[in-house]
């Protein structure tokens, strides 16, 4: 009996005594208090074998699954890399059990005589911890645990008080953190996710092109078509091969990764994928680490990290981050120029070489007031090339990579005009595409519509001026002359506050930035500041706008938002300029339309006034004051509105 108790002990229960605990053959003749006493030791007996057998199935990768107890109602098996090691935990803190049970058999040999009590006395000390791993097998299995959310149902019951209990999960979760660290090691260093089982916190989707903006993929086309069926592009772009949507998955990040170093992590594997996804490089640089020199020190700092030692963990993160960062910020700057890049989003997005669409709304300005269609944007791309050349603009490059696009004829309204939906594409080159990302563009081009149209309204009340100028021995109209007037002074000053208090200051100020720091994420970030101030201060930012998390940009489902109410008085003189250009240029018309064009500019002169100075005094109304002493400069407005109360 005593060897079948051992035996027992071992997870090898006879049939004379079974896996309940009961001796029932045996019940005759052992005493009430044996008979306790063998039930605790068949229990702990029974307990081990449960684990042992856990084990067995699960250690391996290839096991025969049982359709009632190892799928969920997903149908996913529980089978894993961490329930592997989760495993191999389990083998190493019942290595001292194991041993106590042959130091046992060992002493039964020597003594035949070994009481119940003595057996008991010698493996009760393992009962708690047989106890502990057989409830954490059974809410594994009930609760489909699996991946790096083990890690967490781990850490979750170090919390105990029991020094031997702590021990044990503390090993268990040291094999399980080796496998973190084999795939972060991966992540961090080549940008690879090796996860068959779908166990690590970030993880990976099929995506034809990801178009957000942290996504980074071998080839850009930004916006060189809104659709399959867009107008007007003419350029011919390499075929994007189909890559992987990366997200991170909260659910399944340890408890000793905090959610800001998860994000760090997930930023430095799709920086070093971005290095490994040049297609302009066939070099051998693309299949191994960009650490170069220093591979070899951060794996050796990531293989030291402990679970236990989170300070140590995010220094090595920093450090990391702060490698790749650098050395974005260098092939950013140094190869792909992002400098000249920026200056030509500015010199075309934000009219900055305005001089260019002088020219360009001089020969083909009429057509943004056509119906969309494929030839008029064919035409409007060849002007603007045309208009490039004859104001000897120096880089062809740029010409490449931007031209007209509108949307397809059966997206748009009915009465649409081109100058409404027209839009510029640009092509970033690699890796730029990580800065001009579509949601980017698509703010960019809401800016170079509204400065085209200012644009194009000043140089339309030039040709009333100029055309005034040639028949002024004609008798001309007081009211006509003074609208004029009117409307010049304050389109003008309009375009200067525009050009001169909004982009080039905005400008400046990021063009320092870009000199002084030597990261990537951050320059980044301070060119979405640098987009958000200008459509901020051009009054494009609509009342309750919904803005993109990451950037601060404005999605395009806001974008026709309720509009700020000093752009709509705003909107409504640029109306009013161009209903003035068009009734000027009839060959008769009503002096009394003139007069009530004087009426509506005066009451929008008085809205906007009251507007400016009313808002100017807030905090984010500072940029009202510049506006007001562009228009108000000499108090003309305020007094003749004042004269008029």
């Amino acid at each position: 009996m005593l060897h079948e108790i051992i035996l027992a002990l071992h997870g090898c229960i006879s049939k004379v005594l079974h896996t309940e605990g009961y001796a029932v053959e045996l019940g005759k003749v052992l005493h009430p208090s044996e008979k306790a006493l063998l039930k605790r030791i068949l229990h702990i007996g029974g307990t081990y074998k449960k684990i042992e057998n856990f084990i067995k199935k699960y250690a391996s990768p290839t096991f025969e699954v049982d359709i009632m107890n190892d799928m969920d109602s997903s149908g996913r098996v529980l089978n894993g890399l961490y329930l592997q090691a989760f495993c191999f935990g389990l083998q190493t803190v019942l290595e001292p059990y194991r041993d106590k049970v042959v130091e046992l058999e060992k002493e039964a040999l020597k003594d035949p005589y070994l009481s119940l009590s003595s057996v008991h006395t010698q493996v009760d000390c393992y009962s708690q911890l047989l106890a502990m791993l057989s409830n954490m097998i059974d809410e594994i299995r009930e609760n489909d645990i699996h991946g790096c959310k083990l890690m967490k149902y781990t850490c979750r019951h170090l919390s105990t008080g029991i020094d031997s209990l702590r021990n044990s999960l503390i090993q268990i979760t040291v094999c399980l953190h080796a496998i973190l660290v084999n795939q972060l090691t991966d992540w961090l260093l080549y940008g690879k996710i090796i996860d068959p089982y779908e166990e690590f916190f970030i993880k990976a989707k099929p995506a034809a092109i990801a178009d957000n903006d942290t996504t980074l993929t071998s080839e850009r086309t930004i916006a060189t078509a809104v659709g399959s069926e867009a107008f007007g592009s003419t350029q011919t772009v390499a075929p994007t091969k189909p890559t992987l949507e990366y997200y991170l998955d909260e659910d399944f990040l340890p408890p000793f990764i905090s959610f800001s170093t998860a994000h760090k992590i997930f930023y430095i594997g799709k920086t070093v994928q971005l290095f490994t996804s040049n297609p302009y490089d066939d070099s051998e640089f693309k299949k191994n680490c960009i650490f170069e020199k220093e591979e070899v020190e951060f794996v050796k700092s990531l293989q030291e990290c402990s679970f236990q030692d989170t300070l140590l963990s995010d220094s090595t993160i920093s450090k990391l981050e702060s490698s790749v960062t650098q050395k974005l910020w260098s092939l950013a700057m140094n190869e792909a120029g992002l400098m000249n890049q920026l200056k030509a989003i500015k010199d075309f997005y934000l009219l900055g070489r305005g001089e260019l669409f002088v020219d360009f709304l001089n020969n083909v300005g009429h057509l943004l007031m056509n119906a969309p269609s494929s030839l008029t944007v064919r035409e409007l791309n060849v002007a603007l090339v045309n208009s490039a050349r004859s104001v000897q603009l120096g880089d062809e490059a740029i010409l490449e990579k931007i031209n007209f696009t509108i949307p397809p004829k059966d997206s748009c309204p009915p009465d649409v005009k081109i100058k409404q939906v027209l839009k510029l594409s640009y092509e970033a080159s690699w890796p730029l595409h990580l800065f001009f990302s579509p949601i980017v563009v698509q703010n960019y081009n809401i800016l170079f519509r509204y400065f085209l149209r200012v644009k194009q309204v000043q140089l339309n009340l030039h040709s009333v001026w100029i055309t005034d100028v040639k028949i002024k021995a004609k008798q001309l109209s007081d009211r006509s002359w003074q609208l004029r007037k009117d409307l010049m002074f304050l389109v003008e000053n309009l375009q200067c506050y525009l050009q001169w208090d909004v982009v080039e200051s905005e400008y400046s100020a990021l063009v320092i930035v870009l000199e002084k720091s030597q990261d990537f994420e951050i320059i980044r970030q301070a060119h979405h500041k640098f987009l958000y101030n200008i459509l901020l201060q051009s009054f494009l930012m609509p009342v309750e706008a919904k803005c993109d998390a990451s950037t601060g940009l404005l999605l395009p489902s806001s974008a026709k938002g309720r509009r700020h109410s000093v752009n709509v008085c705003l909107n409504q003189i640029l109306d009013l300029s161009e209903a003035f250009c068009q009734l000027i240029s009839q060959t008769e018309y009503n002096v009394e339309e003139l007069e009530g064009m004087a009426e509506k500019l005066n009451h929008c002169i008085n809205i906007l006034m009251k507007l400016i100075s009313n808002l100017r005094n807030q905090i984010s109304g500072m940029h009202l004051s510049k506006l007001l002493l562009r228009l108000d400069y000499n108090h003309y407005f305020s007094q003749i509105i004042q004269n008029n109360q």
